[in-house]
């Protein structure tokens, strides 16, 4: 993520491109699009990162958080594997 964010190609803070905010506009966007008007709080988000990262203060801290909690991600990313699945982050406008 820090690769990506240096190289530009995320947003000045990363977890706007993976996190609940995000992900939740485009959903409203497409489902307002399709006419079928929601606001907001219509739409829920299943986030998959710890509290300690979601909920951190600034970028600086957010990657220490994430370099602290690596076992966490790659035992995520084997257990992904292991099962056969890729990860991938979708979202669905029921």
């Amino acid at each position: 993520m820090r690769q990506s964010k240096n190289e530009e190609y995320t947003e000045p803070n990363p977890l706007i491109d993976l996190g609940d905010t995000y992900v939740m506009r485009k959903i409203l966007i497409l489902s307002r699009e399709t006419r079928y008007i929601k606001e907001m709080s219509d739409v829920s988000f299943n986030g998959f990162f710890p509290e300690s990262v979601a909920n951190a203060t600034d970028n600086n801290i957010m990657f220490t958080v994430m370099l602290l909690l690596e076992d966490h991600f790659v035992a995520f990313y084997h257990k992904s594997n292991e099962i056969g699945n890729r990860l991938i982050f979708f979202a669905k406008l029921n």
